[in-house]
């Protein structure tokens, strides 16, 4: 969070940060969204109950009616166990090469 205050570019930061962060990051992200799309929902959110609230019975939007960044979504894959190793480990080999330089 630190680095992200100081303005470290998104590349150093991705450098720095530790594959287990990241999947902390990502998961926190897809439970309580920041930045534009935490924006938009909020807007949304608004819009919608004033559209509900003056609609007629049976004429209710949904949220998602109202969100200006539409996000696609993406049906659960398979976990390929030996790609996620092979990356895994690819990654364990540039660590070490840092460390040793």
């Amino acid at each position: 969070m630190l680095a992200l205050e100081l303005g470290m570019p998104v590349g150093e930061l991705s450098e720095r940060m530790s594959a287990a962060e990241e999947v902390a990051w990502i998961a926190y992200y897809r439970e309580s969204p920041f930045g534009d799309l935490r924006a938009d929902m909020r807007n949304a959110l608004v819009a919608q109950l004033i559209h509900n609230v003056n609609a007629g019975k049976g004429k209710a939007r949904k949220l998602q009616d109202f969100m200006l960044f539409q996000t696609k979504t993406h049906a659960p894959q398979q976990l390929d166990t030996k790609n996620i190793r092979s990356n895994f480990n690819a990654y364990i080999e540039r660590q070490n090469a840092r460390l040793k330089k």
